[in-house]
Order: C-alpha cells, then structure tokens, then sequence
C-alpha cells in the first residue's frame, strides 16, 4: 500500500514543473469574510501547488476526497459543496 500511495503522489508531483512550491495541509484565513459566527472564514488545503507563471503563480488547489477515479462517484449535492469550497479557497488566495 505504501508504494502505491509513493507512486501516486511521485506521479502527481511530477506534472508540474520542478520549480513549483508546494504545500501541504495548507491553512488560509481571510478575516474580511465573517461567518455566522462572527469569526473570518478559514479553511484547510489538502495540497497547494503554485505553479510559476508569467503573472506570478498559478495556484492548483487539490483535495484529496475529490482526487482521482473518484471524481465519477460524487453525488451532485457534494459536488456542489467541492464548488463552493474549493471557490472560497481560490478567493482567499487571491486577496
């Protein structure tokens, strides 16, 4: 099982350029967002890859329970749940 999972991740690893930076169990906070508690919208990123970029970085978001051949099994309320969470990180990073 653990040269599986080594193979995946080299794999997955290995499609973006060696110059990437790359993050796990990455940790975003944006105080300007309140929830309904009153507390700024956080999160946690499973991995973050930036990509270098004429721009600065393209930021690849992945969450692990939507990687791989599991993506054909989501049910539609889930996927739209993946949408909003993997949106509100896409924004937090770009602030």
């Amino acid at each position: 099982m653990y040269n599986k999972l080594e193979n995946y991740i080299a794999d997955l690893l290995g499609q973006f350029p060696n110059d990437s930076l790359i993050y796990r169990e990455k940790v975003i906070y944006d105080p300007k967002t309140k929830t309904k508690k009153g507390v700024g919208e956080a999160g946690t990123i499973d991995l973050l890859v930036l990509e270098p970029s004429t721009n600065g970085f393209k930021a690849n978001i992945l969450d692990w329970k939507f990687m791989g051949d599991r993506l054909q099994d989501i049910a539609p309320y889930k996927q739209h749940s993946f949408d909003i969470q993997i949106g509100t990180y896409n924004r937090i990073l770009k602030e």
